[in-house]
């Protein structure tokens, strides 16, 4: 579908005035890479009332493009999103995800104007880059607060958020889905930390956080690094903390990592230094190395302008030799705006340096700032129910892949070998081919496991090979889709040679015992079915395969008990206990 600017044109005597307003989405429609998104509230009708969302797709000079309305209602496993509550300070980050596939929202299933804050479920929003809004996952109050401060994810599998308190907690995508009173929800594993944090992000694989230092209502806080790595805990775990120790800083919200000289760590900080009703000071901060892998932070300066009072969240990337900022403003006495600043990254920030552009006739020009969207004029004549909060780059489009799996596993128990695989969403999902082979090249099928179809939440999976070869065994999963396109998952190899048996048998029925062997050539082989009073009680000569066998035995209706199957073949015997 075509994006476009939505204008209605408002004819009175002989002047024209056009208003601009975004156009809402139809359907599912990606964004365009390079686009930036905002999370914009709307006012309640209800004062301190919670209120509907919207993720608004502008361009990188202040464009609207069109805007993706957040679902108000329950629909399917979507739960309702209102955006919170808009005249708070601190809540409403938006993040992208480290892959660059989804941004990460919090809101509220609520109804609108509801002011039972703690009674509603804590909602973790996704936006996929091809416009899918998920809103599955769920949290208790006591896990975040009232109203969550900032959620972000590696992949949209699973998530990582921060609020007024609970520290910083780990969901699973789909997360208490399906459940409806908030009484009876799950609570998320905790990763430990100061009950009341900000902002946190993922960079390289590792998690940041501006941290709270005091109670919840306190703007005072740290940065630093929460992990080394980025845990997925089913049960609460602490992972420490690094503080950064940047000088200067106070009141920190959200923040910007940069990494310069492309090592895989951050080495430039933005961060908003906040304080209600005035004007945000961006403060700049490097990271040099005394020694090698040990150094510190120092402060590069920062800058304040009557375009950034009450900012509320940052983002940005380096173009040439600048960074290229993005942040939004909420003002209290005015109109939310975008404003876009370009700073030489090598450069100390000073006020004295920068040019104010309005309107600015080139966006890349160094040491500028610029107003690139005021909602007075975008979101004409309803300005004065709009609120920004959370910025982020814009998703780029991905080809949905039927199943997400993220593990897949196996392991030799007694006789057999069990199978565990985990998917994290699943879409036309038909079923799993079970594959083996015993040369990594060549694989048969072993069976079928039902899929879920389409799904948002983690499903596991499991199957037992009852009948493994000896040695290594290779598996493999064949996802099959219900259009009948499939595809393969990579292989994994499985020792049975140290753990298992060279022979499985058990009774099927009254009068049936299967038996699985593996021989290495075409042979002939004898049955012999013992009691433990040493008595044969029945036996059979059978065929055997250069390969996996699978044989049905049929020694007829026997007494209930313990017996041992023997099987002859080639001078080699070999048994094995069974129970009827």
């Amino acid at each position: 579908m075509k994006r476009s600017l939505l204008s209605v044109a408002l004819f009175a005597l002989s002047s024209v005035f056009v208003y601009a307003q975004p156009a809402p989405s139809v359907g599912e429609v990606p964004f365009t890479p390079g686009n930036l998104a905002i999370y914009r509230f709307t006012k309640s009708a209800v004062n301190n009332g919670i209120a509907p969302g919207f993720i608004d797709e502008i361009t990188p000079e202040g464009v609207l493009v069109r805007s993706i309305p957040l679902p108000t209602a329950t629909d399917g496993a979507n739960r309702r999103m209102m955006a919170g509550l808009f005249g708070q300070a601190r809540e409403g980050l938006m993040d992208l995800s480290a892959d660059g596939r989804f941004l990460t929202v919090f809101g509220l299933d609520g109804p609108a104007d509801g002011l039972d804050y703690a009674n509603y479920p804590k909602v973790i929003g996704t936006v996929s880059g091809n416009g899918k809004v998920n809103t599955t996952t769920a949290i208790k109050t006591d896990d975040v607060g009232n109203v969550g401060r900032q959620v972000t994810s590696a992949d949209g599998s699973g998530f990582y958020t921060v609020g007024t308190q609970g520290g910083v907690r780990y969901v699973p995508l789909g997360f208490n889905s399906g459940v409806s009173a908030i009484a009876d929800f799950e609570s998320s594993p905790g990763l430990g930390g100061n009950g009341a944090n900000f902002a946190l992000k993922i960079f390289n694989s590792k998690l940041y956080i501006s941290a709270g230092t005091g109670s919840s209502s306190s703007l005072a806080g740290v940065i630093g690094k929460k992990s080394d790595n980025l845990p997925t805990p089913t049960t609460d775990a602490s992972t420490g903390y690094t503080d950064f120790q940047l000088p200067d800083l106070v009141q920190p919200n959200d923040f910007v990592l940069f990494d310069t000289n492309s090592d895989g760590t951050p080495d430039l900080i933005y961060v908003l230094d906040v304080a209600t009703g005035a004007n945000t000071i961006i403060r700049k901060y490097s990271y040099g190395e005394i020694v090698p892998g040990v150094g510190n932070w120092s402060a590069l300066g920062n800058y304040t302008h009557a375009k950034l009072k009450d900012a509320k969240a940052i983002t940005g990337r380096i173009s040439g030799t600048d960074a290229q900022l993005f942040i939004t403003t909420a003002p209290s006495g005015g109109a939310p705006t975008v404003a876009r600043l370009n700073d030489p990254v090598s450069a100390n920030m000073s006020g004295t340096t920068y040019t104010s552009a309005q309107p600015a006739t080139d966006f890349n020009a160094s040491k500028q700032i610029t107003t690139i969207l005021y909602a007075s004029t975008s979101y004409t004549p309803v300005s004065a129910s709009v609120n920004f909060r959370g910025i982020a780059f814009a998703p780029k489009p991905f080809t949905v892949t039927p199943v997400k799996m993220t593990s897949f596993s196996g392991k030799a128990n007694n006789n057999s070998v069990e199978l565990s695989w985990v998917t994290a969403s699943e879409n036309n999902n038909s079923h799993f081919d079970i594959l083996r082979s015993v040369n990594g090249k060549e694989f048969s099928k072993l069976g079928t496991v039902s899929g879920n179809g389409n799904s948002a939440q983690v499903r596991n999976y499991n199957y037992v090979d009852k009948f493994p070869a000896d040695g290594v065994n290779y598996y493999q999963l064949n996802q099959v889709d219900f259009d009948g396109s499939s595809e393969k998952s990579a292989p994994i190899a499985v020792n049975f040679g140290l753990n298992g048996k060279s022979i499985n048998a058990y009774f099927v029925s009254d009068s049936e015992i299967q038996l699985g062997v593996f021989s290495e050539v075409n042979t002939l082989g004898q049955v012999k079915l013992v009691g433990l009073n040493g008595q044969i009680v029945w036996s059979d000569e059978v065929t055997l395969h250069d390969s996996n066998n699978s044989i049905t035995l049929r020694p007829g209706n026997i007494a209930p008990g313990m017996y041992v199957l023997t099987l002859t073949a080639d001078n080699e015997v070999k048994t094995v206990k069974i129970v009827k």
